[in-house]
């Protein structure tokens, strides 16, 4: 169900670097946990999660036209109270723009501090 986003999120990470979309930043163990929590099945709404950088966390949703900062609050929750992850700024991205123009459209964001 999440497989098509997933591609797309592949795809954009492997694009050329002089376009600015190359992951290079490798998780730490926490991160990676978090990750794997994210892009699983407990979280349903999130279509796919990617660490952008150590400071920040991306998450894909669709955009049903509300703000997801309320959502990124809840990640940065998740964050800190189940991997003890702090001090890093949590982005909700329209996942159909990401796969559609592989711009990181962003509909919410949360600082966890």
């Amino acid at each position: 169900m999440k497989a098509l986003p997933i591609v797309a999120l592949l795809l954009v990470t492997l694009l050329p670097p002089a376009l600015g979309l190359a992951q290079s930043y490798q998780p730490d163990p926490a991160q990676t946990r978090a990750l794997a929590y994210f892009k699983g099945d407990d979280e349903p709404s999130v279509r796919d999660a990617i660490w952008a950088s150590e400071s920040v966390f991306r998450v894909g949703m669709i955009n049903d036209g509300t703000d997801r900062s309320g959502f990124a609050r809840y990640v940065c929750q998740v964050l800190n109270s189940d991997f003890s992850i702090r001090g890093v700024e949590v982005q909700v991205i329209d996942i159909a723009i990401l796969a559609r123009d592989g711009r990181w459209e962003r509909i919410g964001r949360a600082r966890c501090d």
